[in-house]
């Protein structure tokens, strides 16, 4: 989760991730698709999630993302844990 709310998951053995804004001012096009991790290059509490993705799926275009700070990092084991995790 980062400062703004928003919460990405990253599976970085599937190489994508899935961003879920809890903002409505704060939603992207994109939310709640799994995108394409091309390069992941900083996830660290207090430092800003940095990231490489293949958004329009043509193993062309890279487009770089730049977070807020992330405060929490939690570890998922499965997709199941990951929807329960997402109800609260």
């Amino acid at each position: 989760m980062t400062a703004s709310g928003t919460i990405y998951i990253l599976n970085p053995q599937e190489r994508w991730v899935q961003r879920q804004s809890t903002n409505p001012d704060g939603d992207l096009r994109k939310d709640e698709t799994r995108i394409p991790l091309i390069h992941l290059v900083c996830c660290a509490v207090g430092e800003p999630l940095f990231m490489f993705l293949d958004i329009l799926r043509d193993g062309i275009t890279v487009t770089k993302r730049v977070s807020t700070p992330v405060i929490l990092i939690e570890k998922l084991d499965d997709v199941e844990a990951t929807a329960r995790w997402r109800r609260g």
